[in-house]
Parts: structure tokens; C-alpha cells; sequence
């Protein structure tokens, strides 16, 4: 935590301060029932909130208890909070809640659920941030907006993915990572997954004299890979191209020539199939030649830990570049 804290410290945010978070734990038995989607850690003064349970018929539950509880501090998956702040700002309700900060974590944290989730709480700082459960080193944001890798929690090193070669400036690179916190279970190399955009020019933070990273994605199974464009990392702008019609989306590549674009409409009474023409024209732009499906969903179901997996690759990856 004393990690994470240094982050909060530049955003004014001291330990213990109130806080949210919108767990993956199935801590709320019955919800739908009792209409009580949060249970109180008093000894952290934090309160967890559901995310299995933002459905729009719940949203006014969890904006008023939000309201009532004033969080300085709100942190969780990005989808979780980015389906919430939609509801915020659709209902006119942007900045009734004003939290110093939002931290995401645990999935990619992309551009336009940055700009809603902020413009929903006050205008409020969205923070990213990436660790692991396993006891991976920490990469923070900075409050210049860059990703800063923690060089005292570990060794990062970047190699082309699938291999051991050391990644060139500019490319999406995967990690392998040596922790220096991990003492009962050592991670020495440890080939997490995850994938970092290089910079093309290596830099520090203004901020902290720590080395920066461009980007932080997913794991390497959820970066796209078609014949015609290769590895596909950023499809920040298929899904800001998504009109306010529709609540939530997901791409799945189920083959090499065939990718399912999955969306959940906010009301199937105000949802025009002309509506996915921008989303599916900024994904055909993006992955060349491929047939993509539309598939039209009442909701997209939640991972065991509560993700919402917006990027899924369901075949084999390629094993280098």
C-alpha cells in the first residue's frame, strides 16, 4: 500500500481517507432483493460496491448512496465505474459527486472512459495505475498523466512477445517481471502477460526520476492479431465511437478472419441498428480484411472476479512477432 500512497499522495489524498471501490467480490447475497448493492470495511473507512450489479433499473440505488457517502476516493475496474458515469451524466447529474480522485486498475484503462468517468464526478483526476495480484511491480500515474515504472518495487523488462528479445523503441512489448516484494513466493522474470507500448524515446517523469512507459494494456491473449495489420493493441476509438444508445460493448476474435462485435443497448426501444455503423467502420479500419459479426446482448456478462473483458481473443495467440 505505501506504494500506492505515494501515487495518492499528489493528488491530496492521505491513508485512510474515505474511500470507494467497485469490488469483483461476491460479498452481496440477495442484492436484487434488499436493493443494497455495498458493504461498509470500517476498518479501512471504505466502502465495496458491487459490480455485478449496474443495471440501469440499479444505477439510482448506487448514486445515492454515492451522494450520501461522499468519497474522497473511488477506485475499481474502469468498466464498472465507466457504465456508472454514463448514467451520471446522461441523467444530468454530472458533478454531484466530486472525489478528489478515481484510480482505475485491473483492465485498460481507455481515453473516452477517462473523459466520461471524469466529466461525471466534478471533473475529478481519473488515475491509472497497473500491479498485480500475483505481487507484480508497480507502474503509477504521475500527475502529468505519464506511467511511471516504480524501479524500487522491481525489474521490468520488455521483450518482443514470445520471446526473449529485447523490444525496440515504439513497440507493444511484453513484460517479463522480478519483484522485490514477493519474499514467501519469489516472481524472478516472471512472464505475467501483460503488454506496454515503448516509448520511442526513453524518458523519465517530470515528477518522480523514474523511467516512463507509453501505455499499459492487457494481457498478450487480448491484443488482436490479423493477417493483413498483425498485432492490434489500441481500439480506444471502436468503442468511443459507440453512441450514448448503447450501454456497453465487447470484441471478440474468434478466428484470425472473423471478429464478433458484442453490444448492449441502453433501451432496445431507442437502439437503431444504424447506430454501430461508426463503432464497425473504426474496427474495420483497424483489423483490415476480417468478417465481423454483430451480436446485440442485454447484458455482457462479468469474469469470476467481476472484469468486464472488453478485448477477448478465444483462439490460440501467435507465439512471436
Amino acid at each position: 500500500m505505501a506504494y500506492l500512497y505515494r501515487m495518492f499522495a499528489l493528488f491530496g489524498i492521505a491513508p485512510m481517507t474515505r474511500s470507494v471501490r467497485f469490488s469483483g467480490r461476491t460479498l452481496f447475497p440477495g442484492a436484487s432483493r434488499s436493493r443494497i448493492f455495498w458493504r461498509m470495511n470500517h476498518a479501512m473507512n471504505q466502502m465495496l460496491m458491487s459490480s455485478y450489479d449496474l443495471h440501469p433499473d440499479n444505477m439510482p440505488d448506487y448514486v445515492e448512496r454515492l451522494a450520501r457517502f461522499r468519497p474522497e476516493l473511488i477506485d475499481g475496474y474502469p468498466s464498472s465505474i465507466f457504465v456508472l458515469a454514463r448514467f451520471i451524466n446522461a441523467k444530468g447529474e454530472a458533478g454531484r459527486i466530486r472525489p478528489k480522485a478515481i484510480m482505475t486498475t485491473a483492465e485498460t484503462l481507455e481515453d473516452h472512459q477517462r473523459d466520461e468517468i471524469s466529466r461525471a464526478f466534478g471533473g475529478c483526476p481519473v488515475i491509472n495505475q497497473y500491479a498485480s495480484s500475483e505481487g507484480a511491480p508497480f507502474i503509477t500515474q504521475d500527475t502529468n498523466g505519464e506511467m511511471v515504472i516504480n524501479t524500487d518495487t522491481g525489474i521490468f523488462e520488455f521483450v518482443r512477445p514470445g520471446t526473449d528479445v529485447p523490444a525496440a523503441a515504439g513497440e507493444l512489448a511484453e513484460m517479463l517481471l522480478t519483484s522485490f516484494t514477493t519474499h514467501a513466493y519469489p516472481l524472478i522474470r516472471y512472464r505475467i502477460g501483460d503488454t506496454v507500448l515503448v516509448p520511442f524515446a526513453p524518458r523519465n517523469s517530470r515528477i518522480w526520476d523514474m523511467p516512463v512507459v507509453e501505455k499499459v494494456y492487457g494481457r498478450q491473449e487480448d491484443i488482436l492479431f490479423t493477417r493483413e495489420r498483425g498485432y492490434i493493441a489500441s481500439l480506444n476509438k471502436v468503442f468511443s465511437a459507440a453512441p450514448k444508445t448503447i450501454r456497453e460493448s465487447q470484441i471478440e476474435q474468434v478466428s484470425e478472419d472473423e471478429i464478433i462485435l458484442r453490444v448492449c443497448p441502453v433501451s432496445l426501444e431507442t437502439f437503431d441498428v444504424r447506430d454501430l455503423d461508426n463503432p464497425r467502420k473504426e474496427l474495420l479500419n483497424r483489423v483490415g480484411n476480417v468478417v465481423i459479426r454483430v451480436e446485440i446482448v442485454d447484458h455482457i456478462p462479468r469474469g469470476a472476479n467481476g472484469k468486464l473483458r472488453a478485448v477477448i481473443k478465444s483462439f490460440p495467440p501467435k507465439t512471436s512477432l
